[in-house]
């Protein structure tokens, strides 16, 4: 009897891990996505997922290419050689009403602090008249630098605007005097301010959050799963960014977003949550605000800009501190053989 007991059970067990190889290895691989970010800090979920290996161990391969402005961004992305781009609400309605297909997956969150040139009286949002104020065209710095003048009660004949796209140079120019106010992203901002610049007020005051992350049609039809593992692992790292100190993920501001050494302490995390359902709210006030500068056509509706089928409900706490840990010791180990 005993005999006959022992190799059923081995032949069951043997059945058992030849289905559970066949669930793994039926998996399709994940193919792999060519992304774009601004230099900014709404793509610092992306590349820390990357840099720590949580990409890796989720099993996708992403590249990761960062711009100084949003005309090169744009243009990549127009000539298919981006999958997506973290981007702005603005900026993919005007990309959409020109006839390329896209969609607006996740809002991101980040901010912007509206910089004062060092040694200028300006204190309030009642004082930007007769200055310079610098943006950028179509972009989320030029809708919040008309919002806030609106908020003023300030018209837009009383400002002059100057439009530079490269985040770099608006900085050079306010450093050098010859603009009196900008727009600018962190580390931007707190390289400024580091300088003697001084914040008068953000997009988080004025209740406006304008980030988003866009893929093309044709990827999203073609790489859909990868989409996918790229949002949860936006959503890992910001869990991973919240849970260490600034010492373990500091390098990903130096290497990648080129933020000086003693600038790093100055820099505030955005208030990250899990990837979010595009805001509807702020697509339409984004849209009504290209109108009327005729920068979209009045019949564009931005009807198909959204697609909110991505965002999943968030894990469990502490799943996904678990989850982090062992994607850590993973990426230890293959970091050190």
């Amino acid at each position: 009897m005993k005999r006959t007991v022992l190799p059923f059970c081995l032949i069951i067990i043997v059945l058992l891990m030849s289905c559970g190889h066949k669930k793994r290895t039926s998996q399709k691989p994940l193919k792999p996505l060519e992304v774009g970010v601004m230099a900014t800090m709404d793509g610092l979920p992306f590349l820390v997922a990357a840099d720590k290996g949580i990409y890796d161990s989720l099993g996708l391969k992403v590249n990761f290419t960062i711009f100084l402005n949003e005309t090169d961004r744009d243009a990549s992305f127009e000539t298919n050689k981006l999958d997506g781009i973290v981007t702005d609400y603005t900026s993919a309605a005007v990309l959409q009403s020109k006839g390329i297909p896209l969609r607006s997956v996740m809002q991101n969150n980040a901010y912007l602090c509206l910089v004062i040139r060092a040694g200028s009286k300006i204190n309030s949002i009642n004082q930007l008249k007769d200055i310079n104020f610098c943006t950028s065209r179509n972009s989320f710095s030029e809708y919040a630098t008309e919002f806030v003048l609106r908020k003023a009660g300030i018209p837009l004949e009383m400002v002059n605007e100057p439009e530079i796209n490269q985040i770099p140079l608006r900085l050079l120019m306010l450093q050098g005097g010859q603009i009196d106010a900008t727009f600018l992203p962190d580390p931007y901002a707190s390289i400024a301010m580091n300088a003697g610049s001084h914040s008068l007020i953000t997009t988080g005051d004025l209740n406006i959050n304008q980030s988003t992350t866009i893929f093309s049609r044709k990827t999203l039809a073609k790489k859909s799963e990868s989409v996918k593992a790229l949002i949860q692992g936006y959503n890992l790292a910001i869990d991973y960014l919240f849970s260490h100190p600034k010492s373990d993920w500091g390098n990903v501001l130096t290497n990648q977003l080129k933020v000086p050494e003693n600038v790093i302490g100055l820099i505030a995390l955005p208030s990250y949550r899990h990837a979010q359902v595009p805001n509807l709210g702020e697509v339409n006030k984004a849209i009504a605000w290209l109108k009327s500068k005729k920068m979209v056509k009045d019949g564009y509706t931005g009807t198909e800009l959204v697609d909110s089928s991505y965002i999943e409900n968030d894990n469990n706490p502490i799943q996904v501190r678990e989850k982090i840990k062992k994607i850590l010791k993973r990426h230890a180990r293959r970091k050190y053989q």
